[in-house]
């Protein structure tokens, strides 16, 4: 006959059998989550990898383009062949800035959206390297408008004499526009003008800069908790845009075009095959880099939420 001691042994027994089924359960779930927080982590690690390369890449590229137009001005044979080059260059610099910038709006927004996942230490050295690339290219801006050529005096008009079988003839003399009066007119025509419109957009940034520095004061003053903190970076950020962009103002009205060669028409065309070359390649990577650091944000993201998984009583 079977009595309770008996039917409670079996109970134990069945509970105790199920418990070690649970736990064997668990055990490979943890596995299956350990492989697949290892695969994640050399995802990432490889695409951390690739944008740093390609960024350096990207860095390595525009330095040298910008010195190469740095190093050249425009000869009469040129004409304003490589003014227009570098007009170019400092018009595509500031189109990257836009990217940069609207690219910086939306990670700010980001730490305000803890519910996106996104860790805010990773947000945060997204925007530092952010504003690190919008000031480097506002610096190469005005490297390139520095580099600028400048108005020179020359003679407008040369004396020029017939020649005759005895030599000069001093009665009969000729008046010439000089040429290199000329080329300076031509090329400063556009110089003056590029310098003119940096000159103004640095203005209008230092104007936006501190409408922005008195709207966060404002903001600040009722501000708490992590809103508060998160002005405070801003502010900060501000005020150390405003210090750069002061110093530059003046660095511009510094011209280096002195150091520049005026280059000939064949080394011209040169720099105008080598120059749109160099821009296809860099284009491509700056669109790359973008793309690999919103893909990183999502890595990382995933990630961490598997590794919450295992961490996770259970």
């Amino acid at each position: 006959m079977k009595g309770p001691y008996t039917f409670t042994l079996r109970v134990v027994a069945v509970l105790g059998l199920v418990g070690g089924v649970l736990a064997q359960d668990r055990l490979a779930a943890d596995a299956m989550v350990q492989a697949q927080i290892r695969l994640r982590e050399s995802r990432v690690a490889a695409k951390e990898e690739l944008l740093r390369t390609t960024d350096a890449r990207l860095e390595k590229g525009i330095a040298e383009l910008v010195g190469l137009l740095q190093s050249a001005n425009d000869s009469a044979e040129s004409r304003t062949r490589v003014t227009l080059l570098k007009e170019q260059v400092a018009k595509s610099l500031a189109k990257s800035i836009g990217y940069y910038r609207q690219k910086r709006q939306e990670t700010r927004a980001a730490l305000e959206r803890p519910d996106l996942g996104y860790a805010p230490d990773d947000l945060r050295k997204g925007l530092a390297a952010l504003d690190e690339r919008i000031e480097k290219r506002i610096a190469q801006i005005i490297e390139i408008t520095r580099s600028l050529a400048v108005h020179q005096e020359f003679e407008k008009y040369l004396v020029e004499y017939d020649d005759d079988e005895r030599g000069w003839d001093r009665d009969h003399k000729h008046y010439r526009k000089s040429e290199e009066w000329s080329q300076n007119r031509r090329v400063t025509a556009l110089t003056d003008q590029d310098r003119r419109q940096v000159e103004e957009a640095l203005q209008k940034n230092l104007e936006e800069l501190d409408r922005r520095e008195r709207d966060l004061k404002s903001r600040l003053a009722a501000a708490t908790g992590v809103t508060k903190d998160l002005l405070e970076e801003d502010l900060a950020a501000v005020q150390r845009q405003q210090g750069i962009r002061a110093e530059q103002a003046s660095e511009l009205r510094v011209p280096t075009a002195a150091s520049a060669t005026a280059v000939d028409l064949e080394r011209a065309r040169e720099l105008q095959s080598l120059v749109k070359d160099m821009s296809d390649d860099l284009r491509e990577d700056f669109f790359d880099i973008f793309r690999l650091y919103n893909e990183l944000l999502v890595e990382r993201r995933d990630l961490a939420r598997l590794k919450g998984q295992v961490a996770a009583p259970k």
